[in-house]
């Protein structure tokens, strides 16, 4: 992580927890700012809109060069994409699609450490990955869990 983006990360991360939310993860590209935050229960529109608003102002207080960031802020969503061990941990027992490369992997997560993944697919067959061998990852729901009534 860079050092710009570890200033922004600590700026961002105290706004997201002063407002009861934690910060899922930041995505920093030229000018555009994308901020995912998240809560136990789910973090809601209003939290997006109120946590925007207090980081608007924090980064236009803090630095010149923040404060044209054109920033969005919002939930990581039910099929989130997972970028940490920890998010990994956080989502075993879900279903995951997981890119490496030369293939996609879908099944479930069944464990998660700081090295690796273990992932069971369809047809009962465990996967272990590193993290350094995964492309991208992401939570999948069926239709069924999608349209569920809470």
């Amino acid at each position: 992580m860079s050092a710009v983006v570890e200033s922004l990360a600590r700026v961002i991360g105290n706004v997201v927890k002063e407002r009861g939310c934690r910060l899922y993860h930041l995505e920093h590209k030229g000018s555009r700012l994308q901020v995912y935050v998240d809560k136990k229960g789910g973090a809601t529109l209003a939290d997006c809109e109120e946590i925007s608003r207090a980081l608007s102002l924090r980064l236009a207080a803090a630095s010149d060069k923040w404060r044209n960031l054109a920033l969005d802020v919002s939930t990581p969503g039910i099929e989130r994409k997972l970028y940490t061990p920890a998010h990994y941990r956080g989502a075993v027992g879900e279903r995951l699609r997981v890119k490496i490369e030369g293939e996609v992997i879908e099944g479930r997560l069944k464990e998660s450490d700081e090295e690796s993944i273990l992932i069971e697919t369809e047809a009962d067959v465990g996967r272990r990955l590193t993290y350094n061998e995964i492309l991208s990852a992401q939570v999948q729901k069926t239709t069924e869990e999608l349209f569920k009534r809470r």
